[in-house]
């Protein structure tokens, strides 16, 4: 018996981000999926993609996105999440990331510590808006509080590691 070859008449399944959501399922030219990160993630990529035909091809315009936990950023509103770079995997080695969050001027910052691995390396917080602001602390793995509170507006967060191996890092709500 002859065996026929399968012709596509639909793009693949685009697959879900790891760290993120998709929204939509359809795979007709023409339609399109919607994709969103998680909390601490962002999106690397088009957060919108369409299928397309092109003769007999079917394909994602633009290629579907990732979700990665970014090194450093400014980050504002009433709550969010800091990641470490590549959280859950583990963070290179070398790495120097810088975190700014500023909440509204009536409010201050609670920073609850989710999990914190970084061994030789080092997240120091300080009360305001950069480094030259008043040191918190710098801590170093299980040194972490569970919670620490601003008594302002701002906080800046310089997360600093070493040359050798990397861990998992760290997830930092905050509030």
């Amino acid at each position: 018996m002859p065996r026929m070859a399968s012709i596509a008449s639909t793009c693949n399944d685009p697959g879900m981000p790891q760290n993120g959501t998709r929204y939509g399922d359809s795979r007709e030219p023409g339609d399109t999926i919607t994709f969103q990160c998680d909390p601490g993630y962002q999106l690397q990529g088009q957060a919108k993609i369409t299928c397309v035909q092109l003769n007999s091809r079917f394909f994602w315009q633009p290629d579907p996105p990732s979700c990665i936990a970014a090194c450093g950023g400014n980050l504002t509103g009433p709550a969010g999440v800091i990641l470490s770079p590549n959280y859950p995997q583990p963070y290179p080695p070398g790495k120097e990331c810088d975190w700014r969050i500023k909440v509204n001027p009536d409010f201050v910052i609670a920073l609850i510590f989710k999990s914190m691995e970084p061994s030789y390396d080092f997240l120091h917080i300080y009360e305001g808006e950069d480094s030259n602001s008043p040191l918190i602390g710098s801590f170093q793995g299980s040194q972490a509080p569970e919670r620490i509170e601003s008594s302002g507006n701002s906080l800046f967060l310089a997360f600093r590691s070493d040359a050798s191996v990397g861990l998992s890092g760290f997830a930092i709500e905050f509030k």
